[in-house]
């Protein structure tokens, strides 16, 4: 999220918003004709909200401050919703009912805030660190909460003066994004396609490998009835010129030749035994 932009397409970006003379480009000291997303806000940040508002998911950017930095916090949220929406941005309900504007297809969320210091704490063996807030309000944006971009009140330049530099960044990042997306998705396209691939060459070598291994123990099997026949004939002839070719070796002799013609893959010969 928010990776480092070049500096210059921010700058050419902000000229551009700078020369739209129809874009209010100013922030006023008083709120006056509030967008409605402002509206929602300042019902939401009332302690007397309607439990419409509560009950009901509605646009609304989150405000975190304390009741006397509200009227400014409310007017930079004004502010920028007011030039996100003449930009011609949209703002939707994420799938978790969370505000976002989108720009150009990419859903960034953000919200203001007032923000705090460490201070150290009293000197000894334990020494901690006391977190204190001050009158300082931020601007957090993100597309995805695990990473985020501040932008806060500095000692020269107030936040309200970065307002329009934090939407030409927020553009930029939005393109920059967008055509990231496009290329991770070629990308995963592309993995995809490459392990079809390689699924389809490995289930044709298996095929292959299968059959490889069906012949062969086809051509064994042959192989093996073919030197049992031999075997017994041979002994056959032996054993008649000897004379010794009694009704025992005739039966042990036939008993084979059926064993032979099982073991045949080319015969199909069954048995009552071996087929069990």
């Amino acid at each position: 999220m928010f990776p480092s932009i070049p500096k210059d397409l921010v700058d050419n970006r902000l000229e551009e918003i700078l020369n739209d003379k129809n874009a209010p480009l100013s922030i006023s000291s008083r709120l006056t004709s509030p967008h409605y997303i402002t509206l929602n806000a300042l019902s939401r940040h009332d302690n007397h909200s309607t439990t419409e508002i509560k009950r009901k998911p509605v646009l609304c950017f989150n405000i975190h401050a304390e009741k006397h930095l509200k009227n400014r916090a409310i007017r930079i949220l004004d502010f920028m919703c007011k030039n996100l929406e003449h930009r011609g941005h949209q703002f939707a309900l994420d799938n978790y009912d969370h505000t976002v504007v989108i720009i150009d297809t990419i859903q960034i969320h953000f919200n203001i805030r007032q923000i705090g210091k460490y201070i150290p704490g009293e000197k000894g063996k334990y020494s901690t660190r006391e977190y204190i807030t001050t009158d300082n309000l931020a601007i957090q944006a993100y597309e995805h909460s695990y990473s985020t971009k501040q932008w806060a009140d500095a000692k020269i330049v107030k936040l309200e003066d970065k307002l329009l530099r934090i939407i030409a960044y927020l553009e930029i990042y939005a393109e920059v994004e967008k055509q990231q997306k496009i290329i991770y998705k070629e990308q995963r396209r592309l993995y995809d396609l490459k392990l079809q691939n390689e699924q389809e060459v490995f289930q044709k070598r298996q095929a292959e490998k299968s059959k490889l291994d069906e012949l062969l123990s086809f051509s064994n099997d042959l192989d093996k009835a073919k030197k049992i026949e031999i075997y017994l004939n041979e002994r056959r002839e032996y054993l008649l010129t000897k004379g010794l070719f009694t009704n025992e070796e005739k039966e042990y002799y036939e008993w084979g030749i059926k064993k032979a013609a099982w073991i045949n893959p080319l015969i199909d010969e069954k048995d009552d035994l071996l087929d069990i």
